[in-house]
This record gives C-alpha cells, sequence and structure tokens, in this order.
C-alpha cells in the first residue's frame, strides 16, 4: 500500500511540473497541449516504466529500423556512435539509454509539430537543437591546438593535455528554441541577467582583470568589493577561487613585461619568455571560448538551466589550467634575476623533483630556454665564434689578449656560466675543439674544415635533448668528442709534424736544464773571465758570441738551428752583483709554437737559476781541488807550517764536492731524467695536443718539486741548499787569500835562501845581523796568520757543517719519501749523524716538531746577518 501511494505521489509531482512547463511556453493554450503531451506519455508507459529490461540487440534492431525510415545515412552515423559508446559504458546502462531514446522518438511522432496559425496565431516548435549558430568548444579548441602546435612542435604534449580538458567543456550551440513572441518573465529574466554578469567578472578576474565585485589590492591579490552585498556566499566564494587563477596570471604575466624588474633578460631569457607567452595564448584561447560561450548565451532569450555557464562549471573548466599556472609561477618565482647559465641550472634542477606533472612544463621551460645555447654551442663548435651579445656563454674571449697568446690566455671557461647538465670534461672539450678551429685558422693559417663538421651541426638539430640526460653516452655527447679529438689532432699533428714541437723541447731540456754536460762544462771554461767581472761591466753580445762558439764545438749539426733561438739574458744587476748573478740562457721561438709554449717559458726561466748555480759551485770546487793539488807541490817547502792548515781544507772541500755531486746527480738523473722519460713515454700515447701539453706541464712541475722550488720547500729547504752554496763559495775566496799569503812567504823564503847563496859567490857568506832580524820577524807574522786561518778555516767549516746538519734533519724528517733517501745518500758514511745528536732519533712526532722549530731558528734571514759568514771577519783578529 506504501509503495502505490509513493508511485501516485511521484505521478502527481511530474503532472504538476508538466503544467507549469506547458504554462510557460503555451500560456492561454496550455490546457490542450498538455492534454496531449499527458495522452502522449500514458501512451508509452509501458516502456518507461516497465521493469523488464529489453535486451540490447532488439532495441538496436528498432532504433536502426525508425532511422532507416529517414535516411540511411542517420543509420550509419548512430551505429558509429553506438560503437564509440560501447567502449565507456556498462550494457546495461546502454539498454536504459537507447530505451530512453526510442521513447523520445515514438512521442515526437504523436505529438504535433505545429498549431494551426489560424487558431493560434502562433506556432509552437519542439526543442531541437541547432549547431549553426556557432561552433563547437571542442572543434574551436583543437583549431587552436593545430595551430599553436605548428608554431611551436616542441610543445605538442602540453597542448594535448590542454584538449583533454577543453573538451570537457560544454557545446557553444544554440538552446531550444523558444515560442514565437513568446518571452520569459521579468524575474527569470533578472535571475538570468544577474548570473550572467556575474559570470563576465569571473572571467574578467581570469585575465587579472579587477572588475565590479573583485578588486586587485597594492599587492596584486584579489579581494570582493565590501558594496558587492547582492552576492551570496556561494557566489562570493566561487568568485575568490576563480581569482586566484587570475593572480597566478598576472604573476606569471610580470615577467614578460620590459617594465617590470622581473623582466628575464639575455638571450636565455628571451628563449623563456617566448615559452611563457606560448603558455598563456593557450591559456587566452581558452578564456575567448569561455567568452563565446557567455556571449552566445546572452544573445539568446532563454537558456536550459543545464547548459548555461555557471560559475561552478567555470571553476570546472579552469581547474588544469590553474594548476598548469600555478606550477609555471613557482617555476618563474626560483629564476627571478638570473640569466645564462644559472638560469638552465636553476630549470633543470626542477626536473627530477619527483612532481611527474611539472616535469613535462619544465622540460618544455628548460628546451625553449637553452635555445639561445643550442646556437651558441653550433657558432663556437663549428666556426669557433662566439654569439654572445649579454655575456651568458660559458665560454668567454679576452679581447686585450693578442693572438700570439691565444692557446692559453685569449679563452677562458667562466665557471659560474656553466649549467649545470654541461659537466666540466665536456666544457673543457667544448672549449678545447672551438679554441683549436681558431688556432688554426688565425695562427696556423689553414682553413681546411673539420671533419665530422656537418654531422655535429644535424645532432645540434634533432638531438638538443641529449644535452639534458644524465651521463655522456648521448649522441650529441659523441658528436662533441668526435670534433674535439679531430680538431686537437690536426693541431698536434701541425704542430708536432711542420713545426717540429718535440725537437725543440729536446733542445730546450739540453741547454736551459743542463742536459748538454759537454757544452755546460765549456761554457763555464769559457764564461769564467767574463762572468767574473762586475756585472754593469758585461755586454749581451760579448757573452752570445761565447755562447755561440761553445755550441759550435759541442753540437756541429744543429748549430744553425740553435742559434737561431738561444739566446743569452742578462737580468738587472744590483749593487755588488757579478757576471754569474745575472747570467741568464734563454730559448725563443716563434709562431705557433710560441702560441702553445708561451706560459711555460718563465718555468724553464726559473729552473736555469738554480740549475745553473750548482754547475757554477761544481765549477768552483773542481778548481779549487785543482789549485790544492798543484799548490801542494809547489809549496812543498811550507808542508810543515802549512800542513794543518791544509789538511783541515782538503777534508772540507772533499765534503763539499761530495755534497755538491750528491746533488748535482739527484736533480739531473733522478729527477730531470726520469721525469723526461716519464714524459716521453706519455707523448707517444697522446691523442691531442693539450695531451702533450699537460704532459709537458706536469714534467716541467715535477723538476721544480725536485729542485726545491715549489711552494712548500721553496722558504725551506731551497733557501737552505742557497745558503749552503754561498758557504761553499766562500771557500774559494779564503783558499784565494790563504795562498797569496803562502807565496808570498814561499817568494820570501826564496829571496832569502837566494840572498845567501849570493853571498857566498862574493865571499860575503851569510847575512847581516839586521837582515836575519827582518827575515824572523816576517816568519813570526805568517806563523800568526796561518793561526789565524786555521781558526777562520774551523769556523767557516763548523758553519758549513750546521748547515748540512739542518739540511739533512729537514730531508729525513720530509714526508716525501725520496727525500728521506737523498737525505741518507749524502749522509752514506753517517758523518753527520755522529756530530749532531737530532740525526740520531727517531722519526717521531716530536722529532720533527723539533727539527722543524730549531730548522726555523737557525736558518730564518733575521739570524744569517749574526752568523760569521764573512772570511774578513776573522782575518781582522
Amino acid at each position: 500500500m506504501a509503495s502505490n501511494r509513493n508511485n501516485q505521489k511521484n505521478l502527481r509531482e511530474v503532472y504538476d511540473l508538466l503544467d507549469k512547463l506547458v504554462k510557460k511556453f503555451c500560456h492561454d493554450r496550455h490546457k490542450e497541449v498538455l492534454k496531449k503531451v499527458t495522452t502522449g506519455i500514458v501512451d508509452s508507459q509501458h516502456v518507461f516504466f516497465s521493469n523488464n529490461q529489453q535486451d540490447e540487440s532488439l532495441i538496436l534492431g528498432k532504433v536502426k529500423n525508425h532511422l532507416a525510415n529517414k535516411s540511411q545515412s542517420s543509420v550509419t552515423i548512430f551505429l558509429k556512435q553506438h560503437e564509440e559508446l560501447s567502449t565507456l559504458t556498462d550494457p546495461k546502462f546502454r539498454s536504459s539509454m537507447l530505451t530512453f531514446l526510442l521513447c523520445l522518438s515514438d512521442m515526437e511522432t504523436k505529438l504535433p509539430n505545429t498549431i494551426d496559425s489560424r487558431e493560434s496565431g502562433s506556432s509552437f516548435t519542439l526543442p531541437v537543437r541547432s549547431i549553426q549558430n556557432s561552433a563547437s568548444m571542442e572543434h574551436i579548441y583543437r583549431n587552436i591546438t593545430i595551430r599553436n602546435a605548428s608554431m611551436n612542435p616542441i610543445n605538442t604534449e602540453s597542448n594535448l593535455k590542454l584538449v583533454n580538458f577543453r573538451r570537457k567543456l560544454p557545446s557553444s550551440t544554440s538552446t531550444d528554441s523558444v515560442l514565437d513572441g513568446q518571452t520569459p518573465d521579468s524575474e527569470t529574466s533578472y535571475n538570468y541577467s544577474q548570473s550572467e554578469e556575474i559570470v563576465q567578472e569571473a572571467i574578467y578576474a581570469l585575465t587579472g582583470k579587477s572588475g565590479k565585485y573583485l578588486k586587485k589590492d597594492v599587492t596584486g591579490d584579489f579581494k570582493l568589493d565590501i558594496k558587492s552585498r547582492n552576492l551570496n556566499a556561494q557566489e562570493a566564494v566561487s568568485l575568490m577561487r576563480l581569482a586566484e587563477t587570475g593572480r597566478l596570471h598576472n604573476e606569471i604575466h610580470k615577467y614578460t613585461d620590459p617594465n617590470s624588474e622581473f623582466f628575464l633578460c639575455g638571450l636565455f631569457g628571451q628563449g623563456l619568455i617566448a615559452q611563457i607567452q606560448i603558455e598563456l595564448t593557450q591559456f587566452y584561447g581558452l578564456i575567448a571560448h569561455l567568452q563565446d560561450n557567455l556571449n552566445n548565451q546572452r544573445a539568446r532569450s532563454f537558456t536550459e538551466n543545464n547548459d548555461s555557464l555557471t560559475l561552478l562549471k567555470l571553476i570546472s573548466y579552469i581547474s588544469e589550467p590553474q594548476k598548469r599556472l600555478k606550477i609555471i609561477s613557482e617555476l618563474l618565482q626560483q629564476c627571478k634575476n638570473l640569466k645564462g647559465g644559472q638560469l638552465a641550472t636553476t630549470l633543470h634542477s626542477q626536473i627530477s623533483t619527483g612532481n611527474s606533472s611539472s616535469s613535462g612544463i619544465v622540460k618544455s621551460f628548460l628546451r625553449a630556454t637553452c635555445r639561445p645555447l643550442q646556437t651558441m654551442l653550433s657558432y663556437w663548435l663549428l666556426d669557433g665564434e662566439i654569439k654572445d651579445p649579454h655575456n651568458e656563454f660559458f665560454i668567454e674571449e679576452i679581447k686585450e689578449v693578442s693572438s700570439d697568446r691565444l692557446w692559453h690566455h685569449k679563452y677562458r671557461i667562466v665557471n659560474s656560466r656553466v649549467p649545470s647538465f654541461i659537466s666540466k670534461h665536456l666544457a673543457h672539450n667544448i672549449l678545447v675543439s672551438g679554441k683549436s678551429i681558431n688556432f688554426l685558422r688565425e695562427i696556423c693559417e689553414d682553413k681546411t674544415p673539420i671533419k665530422g663538421r656537418e654531422e655535429l651541426r644535424l645532432a645540434f638539430e634533432n638531438n638538443i635533448d641529449d644535452l639534458f640526460r644524465e651521463g655522456c653516452d648521448s649522441k650529441l655527447h659523441d658528436m662533441i668528442d668526435s670534433v674535439y679529438l679531430n680538431t686537437s689532432q690536426k693541431v698536434l699533428e701541425i704542430a708536432m709534424g711542420q713545426y717540429n714541437l718535440m725537437e725543440h723541447l729536446h733542445s730546450m731540456r739540453k741547454y736551459l736544464l743542463l742536459g748538454q754536460g759537454d757544452f755546460i762544462g765549456l761554457l763555464m771554461e769559457n764564461l769564467k773571465d767574463e762572468l767574473d767581472r762586475p756585472a754593469k761591466d758585461l755586454y749581451q753580445h760579448a757573452l752570445f758570441s761565447i755562447v755561440s762558439t761553445s755550441i759550435r764545438a759541442t753540437s756541429q749539426f744543429d748549430e744553425s738551428e740553435l742559434l737561431q733561438h738561444l739566446d743569452v739574458k742578462l737580468n738587472h744587476p744590483i749593487d755588488g752583483d757579478k757576471g754569474w748573478d745575472i747570467f741568464t740562457l734563454q730559448y725563443t721561438v716563434h709562431g705557433p709554437l710560441a702560441t702553445i709554449l708561451e706560459p711555460n717559458m718563465a718555468k724553464y726561466q726559473e729552473l736555469f737559476k738554480p740549475l745553473f748555480k750548482a754547475k757554477h759551485v761544481e765549477f768552483v770546487l773542481n778548481n779549487v781541488w785543482k789549485e790544492q793539488m798543484l799548490n801542494s807541490k809547489t809549496l812543498k817547502n811550507l808542508k810543515k807550517t802549512l800542513n794543518p792548515v791544509t789538511y783541515r781544507l782538503h777534508l772540507y772541500t772533499s765534503e763539499m764536492i761530495h755534497f755538491v755531486n750528491q746533488m748535482q746527480y739527484y736533480i739531473l738523473f733522478e729527477v730531470i731524467e726520469c721525469s723526461w722519460t716519464h714524459f716521453i713515454k706519455r707523448v707517444q700515447n697522446a691523442k691531442a695536443l693539450d695531451d702533450i701539453l699537460s704532459a709537458h706541464e706536469d714534467f716541467l712541475n715535477e723538476v721544480r718539486i725536485g729542485a726545491f722550488l715549489d711552494n712548500e720547500t721553496k722558504t725551506t729547504l731551497y733557501l737552505h741548499l742557497d745558503i749552503i752554496y754561498d758557504s761553499i763559495m766562500k771557500l774559494e775566496e779564503w783558499q784565494k787569500t790563504f795562498y797569496e799569503i803562502a807565496y808570498k812567504e814561499a817568494d820570501a823564503r826564496q829571496k832569502y835562501e837566494q840572498r845567501i847563496s849570493n853571498s857566498e859567490k862574493t865571499g860575503t857568506y851569510g847575512v847581516t845581523a839586521e837582515m836575519r832580524l827582518e827575515r824572523d820577524e816576517e816568519q813570526k807574522i805568517f806563523e800568526q796568520l796561518i793561526s789565524t786561518f786555521k781558526k777562520s778555516l774551523d769556523t767557516h767549516g763548523q758553519t758549513y757543517e750546521k748547515y748540512v746538519n739542518e739540511f739533512l734533519l729537514k730531508l729525513t724528517s720530509s714526508k716525501d719519501q725520496n727525500l728521506q733517501l737523498f737525505g741518507t745518500r749524502l749522509d752514506f758514511n753517517e758523518y753527520y749523524k755522529k756530530r749532531d745528536q737530532r740525526l740520531r732519533q727517531p722519526l717521531t712526532y716530536e722529532h720533527m716538531r723539533l727539527s722543524g722549530m730549531g730548522f726555523s731558528g737557525i736558518f730564518s734571514r733575521s739570524n744569517l746577518s749574526n752568523t760569521p759568514m764573512r772570511l774578513g771577519n776573522h782575518l781582522g783578529h
């Protein structure tokens, strides 16, 4: 019973609704129309209210028969749409839908399409959709998307995403017609007008414009106007939600405004702006279509409620674009005030944030931003040109540097401009590739095209996305490496073949690093008289003639070539300098070799000075020893008097000779020769010019370390070694003075004996008492001088041994095992170890610390001034 009462109640509600609907359309004729409508429904109620669901195939057959009576094309269209519907719905729902459509079709044949105009003076037309007033939204947006895709083929993925949510929009077709001559009542017209005004306000807000209800404050945010009291709560909330999209639009748009502080500068920024404009254009297309819908809605006098554009529908349609704009806005906030490589790095860092929805957007923005980088790389790698008007490219040309310094100083990498997706290795290869092209074109005057040029150009056009990939195994990376190897190998072939790079390196090793022993020995002999003079009295051309003579005597086969490159250089002298202090050999190269080797020439000059000084000390000690051997025979009559001094002199000289010989062996053989052998092996395996230059630089650095010229040992070991050399050189001065006095005494004794011998011939026999007294006085003074010389020699020898002890202590406490072994070899018989207790202690941390303190205290320059270095101080006592 309760079920029957509910059914009757439902039927009554349906009848009341039909009555109101017919009154709305027909007014005074509503009773006649209502009767016919209800009759049609009653006749078809077996279809509407049947509990037995008909079979889908049976219903489908009835529909086909019904449509076949009209046209066969209608059947074809229906079957096609039914097939698409089958993939989206389940069978029960399709059966109900087809049943409903079939009932509507039956009702259309039973209801009158028109009423006699003679009776009513007006016509009534069944609701029929018109597709002639305006195009559908899907059609419009399909055209917009295709146009945008043609402008930006890279953005196809994002365009397809926009199409997906635009298909959800309602069609902009006209709604059902109304009775001729009839208009809605005033209350309904007012409600629809107010609703359309709010929707219009919302559409304006989507583009960031203020209106009647929404106002922008100083911060750019939207707020409801306090005067808009006729909005209900739902409308106010909906407007504020839509206004958020307008705020995001304004946030994004300011990055494209040249008058804004957020405007993106540079070519990279312009590429990013182009992508922003594409995104905004697609968004504007959506807004334009919504506005078109609203305009068509206003043009009609009445619209069905389910087809009208409302705030809720706007929120639904704009939800996906709003998410997209929010992602873009957050991305651009991180790009503020950035340009070039920093801008690309920021965008690249946002790809792997874990947000899959933003990854595609970021990639499209990164791709557009790096289009200028693609162009810059193409120009640099293909032609060696830098097209960088805004200083954004990570390779910079220093225009103040001349072409003769092109290889090392003309171009450089600016690390702050290198994007994060370009590794240091790749950036170096890119730098060398373009630099090699310029070197070949400007220095070597070789304009032959580089192999692989066309392949690289195509790789940039078709595989630019490979530049952003993790790792360096893409096709684009392989092509860049290939161009790098091709250009470097071509430069290497020219340098090694046409310009004989290795021959020049051999010559510099022989003459600047003293590898040609016979040349240096002969040069020392020939230069001795000249370089012993004061530095201010020397002339470069006179010294060069001596060097030329030494080269001709020792290098007969390459003398003409060498004389064109080897030259003499005199450093600026200061008071008290001799020729040995300012003399330097220099090796001069021209053309491409000068460009390649220019930075290392200063290192050769730095190495020549200590090596030449060590050779000079060795040369002086050899002369000292020779003089001692010769004088020992000449002064054998004074052997008894001189023996206490000469014995000590021979011992100290032997110590010094051993020390200098070991130093020469260590530096010339263990350091230079071994490093050169390693350098030659690397040259043989070199694939590019940079490999040889790197090996050559490492060779010179190893020699600098071995010669105690690096930053760590220059102020300790080298300073100490220089003091030891000065101490050895002073022995020559001491010996010269000593033998002058000895020869003077020998001559006096010889004259005295000669006088006695002459007196025997004359018969006077002997000398006078006055002459004998004078001779005795001279001999006594001589003996006192010998005693003074002995003391000064002992002082000098003790000072020398003290310096050597400290030098050995520094060597044995070094962290370098080679230096420790070298210290052991210098004191092979533990001569110094027995005299210095510190050398007998184990190498503990405390010992190393104390030895460092002792070293720094003894060998500081402030304490050296108090050390009795000059022999004249002792001779005066």
